[in-house]
């Protein structure tokens, strides 16, 4: 979907998995600029690369597990 994902009109949660592309993970999160809604992000374990949230602008509420 690429940038065409910069705005999100609600929420947005993503859950990884240990066997996910942490690099695909990494570019979708980049493409989330804004939130309406809250956003979720959860790791399963501290062995899943960190993501980092530099793009996000705005959002109504981040939580991050």
């Amino acid at each position: 979907m690429g940038s065409g994902i910069s705005i999100v009109n609600g929420d947005v949660t993503i859950t990884v998995t240990t066997d996910m592309d942490m690099t695909k993970v990494q570019e979708v999160v980049d493409n989330i600029l804004t939130t309406t809604g809250d956003y979720a992000y959860t790791s399963p374990s501290s062995d899943v690369a960190a993501v980092t949230f530099h793009s996000l602008t705005g959002t109504q509420s981040l939580t991050v597990t």
